[in-house]
């Protein structure tokens, strides 16, 4: 239950830079717990790993690189797009 709260003060704390920070963030997250669960399944000796390692470092990744990358992009395809 501890490591909801780890994700909703990442995802909340992305809602201050931008709406498209924050997306990136919610899908590393998800993708995080996704990875978690097919290791947990493949690894059969594993009876239960911690959650939060992959999806905050997912989600730390990607609320770095968001602004970096993510936005520039998407300004140059609206510029293409909208001129």
């Amino acid at each position: 239950l501890g490591d909801f709260v780890f994700y909703g003060v990442l995802i909340s704390r992305s809602m201050f830079v931008d709406p498209n920070t924050t997306i990136a963030c919610t899908i590393a997250v998800v993708v995080g717990l996704i990875i978690t669960i097919i290791i947990t399944r493949s690894i059969h000796s594993l009876r239960a790993i911690p959650a939060l390692p992959a999806s905050i470092v997912l989600g730390f990744v990607f609320y770095a690189a968001a602004p970096l990358a993510i936005n520039p992009s998407l300004e140059n395809i609206a510029e293409v797009l909208y001129t």
